[in-house]
């Protein structure tokens, strides 16, 4: 979806990332996924577009699941994502005892991050603190 929101911005060359939004959400809402997505999707691809170091077209190599704290659910141990509306998938988390007491501490502000490489969560109170923690076991 990125590379399609870049393609479309090098074409088109947009002003802002919400104009950007206007030109690419009918091609990208033929994914089929989850509209966050696709806001997500134009997001990183205006920020790589405005990029003016690059020396050649832009391109993501490397597939990645951006999400924001509203478009997840963490229940304990298990992390509900959604692929499409009203569908998920669900990723069981592995965790030590010091991972468990940030995890069912409710003050805390919650913010994971998967990807193919390696599995993480940032949880904060005050500062940024990065566990490895994430291991995918489960899917629908």
């Amino acid at each position: 979806m990125c590379n399609d929101a870049i393609r479309i911005a090098l074409k088109e060359k947009p002003r802002s990332r919400f104009t950007l939004i206007e030109m690419a959400y009918p091609r990208l809402k033929e994914y089929g996924l989850h509209t966050h997505y696709i806001l997500s999707a134009c997001e990183v691809a205006y920020s790589v577009y405005r990029n003016k170091d690059r020396k050649s077209d832009p391109y993501v190599k490397r597939a990645f699941l951006k999400l924001d704290n509203q478009s997840y659910s963490l229940n304990h141990l298990l992390l509900r994502i959604p692929t499409t509306p009203r569908h998920f998938v669900y990723l069981t988390l592995k965790g030590s005892d010091h991972h468990l007491s940030f995890i069912d501490d409710p003050t805390l502000k919650r913010a994971p991050s998967p990807s193919p490489v390696a599995r993480s969560a940032s949880l904060s109170r005050r500062r940024l603190r990065r566990r490895r923690l994430w291991e995918r076991s489960a899917s629908t």
